[in-house]
């Protein structure tokens, strides 16, 4: 997961709605990923076993979540059994590649063979996080692999002065 941490704080480091993540940052946030991440989904590309690049994916936990009410109790075991035998969405939690390596078109091979491993796992469907307008590169990768915008998000400031 460090490699992950490290190539997220790289290449997300030009994105001026990044903030980097320290390893106690990180392991807070994804620690529990390993409990239900399929290692079919997620992977590291080295060159010259030198990481350049990282994709995050998860199998759907939201009909989980919603089947138990995002509450833990007598029945959670049969509802996670039943979610894990027929679980037909992945998500796409991030994706990243490191600055050195930017514009080699390294990212768009690296969903390709992601979407191929999805889909030969048996998922019908792919969605992912949002992606900041400030992120064009990464609006590009979903527009080419012919994803559609589900819905806008607004963030908002107000100063308090």
């Amino acid at each position: 997961m460090e490699e992950a941490r490290l190539l997220l704080n790289d290449g997300f480091h030009d994105n001026p709605m990044f903030v980097p993540l320290t390893p106690e940052e990180f392991q807070f946030q994804a620690g529990e990923l390993s409990t239900i991440l399929d290692p079919r989904l997620s992977s590291v590309l080295k060159r010259d076993g030198v990481p350049l690049g990282v994709i995050i994916a998860i199998p759907d936990l939201n009909g989980f979540l919603k089947a138990t009410r995002s509450r833990f109790g007598i029945t959670t075991p049969w509802h996670f059994l039943r979610y894990r035998m027929n679980r037909k969405r992945a998500v796409l939690i991030f994706y990243s590649v490191a600055r050195k390596a930017h514009s080699q078109g390294i990212m768009g091979a690296m969903i390709a063979n992601t979407l191929g491993r999805v889909k030969a796992a048996g998922y019908e469907t792919v969605g992912g996080t949002w992606i900041s307008d400030e992120n064009p590169a990464s609006l590009r990768q979903v527009e080419k692999l012919g994803g559609r915008s589900l819905h806008k998000l607004h963030l908002f400031r107000k100063d308090l002065t």
